[in-house]
């Protein structure tokens, strides 16, 4: 073969290899400018696999589309595991006493199916416990929690973290959609499946897509004289009423402890008459 023609044979490939690399650009930048659901039909066309039962995308899609590969495995294309739950649960802490407060509101997509659920219940005479999201895999944790404080009496926050290490670490456990709120008289903790184990500074901690609301009002509230845990607590969550649309009023409390210090009367006023009796009837 001359050299004339085996240079011409090169270039012939060359070009070749110039026309398929400008014909699949011009493909990814159509397919790009297109919406969602035009890119889920294409990977459907291309390998019917593609897309998983969660609605993102698989990481094995097909090789006619460079680029997608990459895309379509990228993390915020699968569900977040730490997402608001469509309910609110507070707990408040002050003065020896606290108070867990949980709406009843179950919430089935846009529709409310019951009003006065409870989604807060004691686990023995000492510890209360509320959780946020699936009602089956929120009593199923609440089970496990209990199992653990049975081995280990009297301490929550090992009983916490052996139930976040077996919501990691199990098959069936990890796939569990809930939060839960747990309190005794001297801990309040909260358990989600990432594995976080989270103590609050304050004493105010709240789960659900309310909480953002309650704990601020909580916060607002805490350092207000006259107002005990469980005040503060259901005044929080009636201003989480009316701002999150997964959250109603029919509340349900649960009080733990006696308070360690007289609640002092200052915010009816200096020099207020506590005493309903009038000195006319006295």
């Amino acid at each position: 073969m001359s050299s004339a023609t085996r240079a011409m044979r090169q270039g012939h490939n060359l070009l070749a290899q110039f026309a398929l690399a400008a014909k699949r650009s011009s493909s990814c930048q159509q397919v790009a400018s297109q919406p969602q659901g035009f890119l889920s039909t294409i990977l459907q066309q291309q390998q019917p696999s593609t897309v998983s039962r969660d609605g993102g995308l698989s990481a094995s899609t097909s090789s006619t589309l460079p680029g997608l590969r990459t895309f379509a495995s990228h993390s915020y294309m699968q569900p977040h595991r730490g997402e608001y739950h469509a309910t609110t649960i507070l707990c408040i802490r002050k003065n020896g006493v606290v108070a867990m407060v949980g709406d009843g509101q179950v919430s089935m997509g846009s529709m409310v199916a019951k009003p006065n659920a409870k989604k807060i219940r004691r686990i023995g005479d000492t510890v209360v416990a509320g959780f946020a999201g699936s009602a089956a895999d929120g009593l199923s944790l609440l089970e496990r929690l209990e199992a653990k404080l049975e081995e280990h009496p009297d301490q929550l926050m090992r009983s916490a973290v052996e139930l976040a290490k077996l919501w990691r670490q199990d098959k069936a456990l990890r796939f569990l959609q809930a939060e839960i709120l747990v309190a005794d008289k001297n801990t309040t903790l909260v358990v989600s499946g990432n594995g976080d184990v989270l103590e609050p500074h304050d004493g105010v901690m709240g789960i659900g897509s309310g909480s953002p609301f309650a704990m601020a009002a909580s916060r607002a509230l805490m350092d207000i004289p006259g107002l005990d845990a469980r005040t503060i607590a259901e005044k929080a969550m009636r201003i989480a009423a009316e701002s999150c649309v997964y959250t109603n009023a029919n509340f349900m409390v649960e009080v733990i402890g006696a308070p360690t210090e007289p609640e002092t009367p200052s915010v009816l006023g200096a020099g207020a008459d506590l005493n309903p009796i009038s000195k006319a009837e006295q």
